[in-house]
């Protein structure tokens, strides 16, 4: 083409140019070799341009080539990072050693991803020639573009001929850049293309991203931004050792910027605990709860918490509005989410606690189809509402905050009560199904199963109560799990459930039976003989109305134990012997396994020793060979005792050792005091006083924890061990290894039970009152914290030095003390105390 042909460059042409390429005027003067007031004139029309052609050319040639983007340094993050160290070096090492491109950050709405994601960012910019740049895409409608905001971030614009896109690629093509895209998962769609694009072709750029769900393309690594770690609170923790919890750690930290005095002292511990707890380690939750206490104590800010999900006044200003509440930052996510997400999200909160995958699909999908809840779930999960329970495949939960913003939808669309009465179906029809695992060797694994799905069953038996619930259906529940508070030493749950449970639904029927008999079962625990003579009577009463032998039988074998225990072992033998012709007239194993026992009471009651033996150990025997820990437990407790009085005191140990393991494996730690004691008597028989005192302590210790269950049929036999055992040791002797005891692990216990050797009764221990040598002032402090029950970490802590040398103090006061573990330590700390 000629220069004639060539149109004439105008003056608003030259201006619009300029801006394409993303020039100020003094830049485009310095590219053409002309003053910025030659380009001011020119642009003005106030002189023509010299040269069009040439100019032109220039313009061209401008556009064709890559322009360095104009990036400013990634910010800190607005506040102070915590506990995510972990997450830091795991963003190192992927974009480092293991070379990935693209780093997504996925986690719930109010997780800490931008604070991280700006963290781990700025770090990898400053190793960077380029730098780095973050993007924020936050205010972008759902499904937009992507590519002019970031554009308009790196100043860099579209040019004729080309996308945004391809001028972003061109731009950062040869940079090692780390770009930060923060809040992608309203436009996941473009981020992705973009990010793609930019990752295919320009090779040193990293992309840093944070999302509620992955963006889903193949150079994609994501890293779980989870909640903080929370207190346990079954534990008692000081505040030392709580600062060591990164959501106590925030909470305090958040709490010291608005109330600069405010430390955390003993007092405030447990409450603070307890909102980590409540508030699911969210550091948006916890920034906002401490931010809105105000002059609140953490005591009254806790019972306050379940109103706190609404707008906080008080809340950082400088918070976006999304940010500035947790349900402001859960609607962000609901509206994102499609209508049949948005109803399945709804329904998902009938669950308590977490659920099973398929559960959910079954429950919630009755109406709706498999698949399209599959589907659902499944995006649920990649929006972070929804999470897999530590790394299961099949057990999901929605976080509490969550589930609490999820109950009020819930509620408002009025969908609550059909489905309340759809989770009762569930769960008790899956209840039903497995209760006959009670009786065998999967108990235990039945059991497992009942701990992780007991929160459920226990709002649908809540339900079965409601005005709007069914009765008859929380009977059958709650008599498909009964056994489960009995085995897990939960009896008075139990009892008030059953109970009830019972007084709604009075119809005779096979299911108010065996409620009945388990009713009166719990009774027998407690030694309430009125309470068992009601119950096992009306269940006899059924099983004659009914016909049912089965039924029978274990209404007479409970009255057994009620004639037992008022003293009466003719009737008792009478009872029993016809609750055994019964239970082998019905064919049930278990049935006559129960009348057995029962058969074997009475003959214990009545001096029939023998007798008494021959039942439990033929009951025994089918309990292992039906795999039934329970059963075992219970018939051992019996045949230990009538061993004790036929003077069999090894084999009493022995079986008393069995029922012990038994429970343990049960957790059924209620009843373990009972073990103890047990063993403790035919220690203390057998001439082994240091083992009994250990029990004997220990049986103390846990029954201060758990509480007390009666022990009327061997109370004598304790007394007698009692006394001989403290006779033998001296009562110095005997009240440190009844201290050491009470202050000994369950694993230093289950040692000694088992009859093994065991630091805790070695001879040389003998002496704590009359050490070596004096503890130094620091070796003191050291022993008085295990006196407190502090670990070595939390001592190191509290004193200010390492925990290296806490060992080293620790090892110095047991070779002065004349000691060997630090439940002696403590023992001779609680002594000294006393003295």
């Amino acid at each position: 083409m000629t220069t004639e042909a060539l149109p004439r460059l105008t003056p608003r042409e030259l201006r619009d140019r300029r801006h394409q390429l993303g020039l100020t005027q003094s830049a485009l003067a310095a590219a053409l070799g002309v003053t910025v007031t030659t380009i001011a004139r020119w642009e003005r029309g106030e002189r023509a341009i010299s040269t069009p052609l040439l100019v032109r050319l220039a313009l061209d040639h401008l556009e064709t080539q890559p322009v360095m983007p104009a990036v400013e340094r990634i910010p800190a993050p607005d506040v102070a990072l915590v506990g995510r160290s972990r997450e830091l070096a795991a963003v190192r090492r992927l974009i480092g050693a293991d070379g990935a491109r693209l780093v997504t950050f996925v986690g719930p709405g109010g997780a800490g991803k931008s604070v991280l994601a700006l963290e781990a960012g700025r770090r990898a910019a400053a190793e960077r020639s380029a730098g780095g740049c973050l993007v924020e895409l936050a205010d972008l409608t759902p499904g937009s573009a992507i590519e002019a905001t970031v554009g308009r971030a790196l100043g860099v614009r579209d040019r004729r001929g080309g996308s945004i896109a391809d001028s972003l690629v061109r731009a950062l093509h040869g940079t090692d850049l780390v770009l930060v895209l923060d809040n992608c998962e309203h436009v996941s769609g473009s981020a992705g293309t973009l990010v793609a694009a930019i990752l295919r072709r320009c090779p040193a750029v990293t992309v840093l991203a944070t999302s509620r769900a992955p963006l889903r393309i193949r150079p994609e690594h994501r890293l779980a931004v989870d909640p903080l770690a929370v207190p346990d609170l079954s534990r008692h923790q000081s505040p030392a050792a709580l600062l060591q919890v990164p959501s106590v750690r925030l909470f305090v930290d958040r709490r010291r910027a608005v109330d600069d005095g405010y430390r955390l002292s003993g007092h405030d511990a447990r409450p603070v605990a307890e909102i980590c707890v409540r508030l699911d380690g969210l550091p948006l939750a916890l920034e906002l709860a401490a931010a809105g206490a105000g002059a609140m104590q953490p005591a009254e800010l806790l019972n306050r918490l379940p109103q706190s999900g609404g707008s906080d006044r008080r809340a950082p200003v400088d918070l976006p509005d999304r940010h500035r509440s947790l349900d402001s930052v859960l609607d962000w996510s609901y509206r994102l989410l499609e209508p049949i997400a948005q109803l399945v999200f709804r329904r998902l909160a009938i669950f308590t606690g977490s659920f099973d995958h398929q559960c959910a699909i079954d429950l919630i999908g009755d109406d709706l189809g498999t698949e399209p809840v599959r589907d659902a779930l499944a995006h649920l999960i990649d929006v972070s509402l929804v999470a897999p329970l530590g790394g299961s495949s099949t057990r999901l939960r929605m976080l509490e905050t969550v589930r609490t913003y999820a109950v009020r939808l819930l509620t408002e669309s009025g969908e609550r009560p059909p489905l309340a009465k759809r989770h009762a179906d569930w769960f008790t029809a899956w209840a039903e199904r497995g209760a006959h695992r009670f009786e065998n060797a999967a108990q235990a694994a039945w059991l497992d199963a009942l701990d992780v799905e007991f929160g459920n069953v226990r709002a649908a038996l809540t339900w079965c109560l409601s005005p709007d619930g069914d009765p008859k259906m929380g009977l059958r529940l709650a008599t498909a799990v009964r056994r489960y508070w009995d085995m897990r030493g939960l009896p008075s749950e139990g009892e008030t459930t059953l109970a009830a449970m019972l007084a709604r639904d009075p119809e005779p029927s096979p299911v108010r039976l065996d409620a009945l008999v388990e009713m009166a079962g719990l009774a027998t625990r407690r030694e309430d003989v009125t309470a068992v003579e009601r119950c096992a009577n009306e269940a006899e009463h059924i099983g004659v109305l009914l016909g049912d032998p089965r039924g029978r039988a274990l209404g007479l074998a409970s009255l057994t134990y009620a004639a037992y225990m008022r003293g009466d072992p003719a009737t008792a033998s009478a009872i029993a012997a016809a609750a055994l012709v019964c239970a082998e007239d019905s064919g049930d194993a278990m049935a006559v396994s129960l009348a057995r026992l029962a058969v074997g009471v009475a003959a214990l009651g009545s001096g029939r020793l023998s007798e008494a033996l021959a039942q439990f150990t033929m009951t025994c025997d089918a309990a292992r060979s039906r795999g039934d820990l329970w059963l075992l437990s219970e018939c051992n407790d019996v045949l230990a005792s009538t061993l004790i009085a036929l003077g069999d005191f090894a084999r009493a140990r022995a079986a008393g050792v069995e029922s012990l393991l038994a429970r343990l494996e049960l957790r059924n730690l209620p009843v373990v005091p009972i073990n103890l004691r047990m063993i403790g008597i035919a220690d203390a028989e057998l001439g082994v006083p240091e083992r009994a005192a250990v029990l004997f302590g220990a049986a103390i210790a846990l029954e201060h924890t758990l509480g007390t269950i009666p022990h009327t049929q061997w109370a004598q036999d304790y007394r007698h061990a009692l006394e001989i055992t403290r006779v033998a040791l001296g009562e110095r002797r005997f009240t440190h290894l009844w201290t050491v005891g009470r202050h000994a692990s369950e694993t230093e216990i289950r040692v000694v039970a088992r009859g093994l050797p065991s630091a805790l009764i070695d001879d040389t221990a003998a002496g704590p009152n009359d050490p070596p040598g004096p503890l130094s002032p620091r070796e003191l402090a050291v022993a008085r914290l295990f006196g407190e029950g502090l670990t070595s970490r939390e001592i190191a802590h509290r004193l200010g030095i390492s925990e290296r040398t806490v060992g080293s103090h620790t090892e110095h006061i047991m070779i002065k003390l004349g000691v060997h573990t630090r439940a002696q330590i403590s023992a001779w700390v609680e002594r000294s105390h006393a003295s």
